[in-house]
């Protein structure tokens, strides 16, 4: 699943509507229709807006998703070098691991 999906996904979940999402990121409704759609890729910080309307983890909306699909994202949205892309998926998968170990105390 790509993001857009995940978060149109999770937008129906909560049973909004693209103009209640638009509202609570302070992105416009077609940007958020476009994201959805898969015809754009969000921004870190739209991705964070979103998140947070949602009360998730930014590493929520990539859930599902292959590292190959991040490491995408992470090259085409961010001047990381290699090395960093790595080092951001490696701390994301630790702390997911950390949080699925918590969750079965």
């Amino acid at each position: 699943m790509n993001v857009g999906k995940r978060i149109r996904e999770l937008r129906k979940k909560k049973n909004l509507k693209l103009e209640d999402l638009a509202q609570k990121t302070g992105l416009s409704l077609s940007y958020i229709s476009l994201v959805e759609r898969g015809l754009k890729n969000p921004s870190l910080k739209a991705l964070e807006k979103i998140a947070k309307a949602f009360n998730v983890p930014t590493s929520y909306l990539f859930s599902g998703e292959t590292e190959e699909t991040l490491e995408t994202f992470l090259r085409a949205n961010t001047s990381l070098d290699e090395e960093e892309r790595k080092m951001i998926i490696q701390l994301i998968k630790s702390l997911e691991s950390r949080k699925n170990v918590r969750g079965s105390d």
